[in-house]
Formats: structure tokens, C-alpha cells, sequence
């Protein structure tokens, strides 16, 4: 929650990785860079290895979910987004086949990482012209968010 002991003589303060407010506005890449460089009073933890870092990055995105986001994201995302982006978010869903623009693949590290919430998250409300991705504008605002929940558990699986 950006409280530890050091919190309050720490300017600026620290991250409240609790708060999906603060936390959409980052993207995983961010925290990376972050944790890898160091920034402001945080210090660089340039020894971790690579996996053990994004190890670290997956730990710290959950905590600004609720307990359900992710059950209830894959509900959703296997009712409205599976056809088409596949069952593991590869973007090989049955569907997609015969849209202009292959579906994005939620499994692809390197690009999820990359991605804001707040982008992802618009994508979904305002669709991508040409892409197909009419499905997700139907979707209330808390049902996207969700859904952004449970794909980025995509990013992360074994």
C-alpha cells in the first residue's frame, strides 16, 4: 500500500500497488525499469536475474486486484473473447480466422508487458477499426476490467 516504515520521509512516495487507479496507468514494463534502474528513492536491483524480476513484476500487479477480478474476468473473457483469442489468449480462437486483423495475442510476454491497463482497457471500450473486436464494447466498464484481470494471468502462466 506504499506505507512501509520508510514511507513517510520518502519524496516522491511509493508506489500504492493496492490502488487500480495508480496501477493501470503503468504497465508491467514500467515496474521492470523501475525495480532494474531504481528510481527517485528506490534502489536498483540490477542483481536480480531476468525471470526473477518479472517474477517480482507478476507478484506486485495482483495486489491492486479484488479477490473475484480474475474468476470473474474468465467467465467473461470464455463467454465474449475465447472464440476468437483463443482459450490460452494465443489468438488462435476459432473465430478469428476469418476477421481482417489476426487477434491479439495475451500470451506474447513481450508485448503484454508493454501495455497499459488504461490502454488495454480503452481498446476494449472504443474497439480497433477493422480488427472485429466489436464484443468488447457491449461489456461494462467493470466487466472489462475484469477481463484485463484475467488476461494478464496469460502473461504469467507456466
Amino acid at each position: 500500500d506504499g506505507k512501509g516504515a520508510a514511507a513517510a520521509g520518502l519524496n516522491p512516495k511509493p508506489t500504492d500497488f493496492t490502488d487500480h487507479s495508480q496501477m493501470r496507468l503503468k504497465s508491467p514494463a514500467d515496474f521492470y525499469n523501475t525495480m532494474i534502474k531504481g528510481k527517485g528513492a528506490m534502489p536498483s536491483f540490477k542483481s536480480l536475474k531476468d525471470d526473477e524480476a518479472w517474477d517480482v513484476v507478476s507478484y506486485i500487479i495482483i495486489f491492486s486486484d479484488t479477490k473475484d477480478m480474475a474468476a470473474k474476468g474468465k467467465d467473461i473473457y470464455f463467454r465474449d473473447c475465447a472464440f476468437c483469442h483463443g482459450k490460452t489468449g494465443a489468438g488462435d480462437g476459432p473465430g478469428g480466422a476469418s476477421l481482417p486483423l489476426k487477434p491479439r495475442n495475451f500470451a506474447d510476454m513481450k508485448w503484454m508487458a508493454e501495455q497499459k491497463d488504461g490502454a488495454l482497457y480503452q481498446n476494449m471500450a472504443m474497439g480497433i477499426p477493422t480488427s472485429g473486436i466489436a464484443c468488447a464494447a457491449k461489456l461494462k466498464p467493470e466487466e472489462r476490467w475484469n477481463v484485463l484481470s484475467y488476461i494478464r494471468a496469460f502473461t504469467y502462466s507456466d
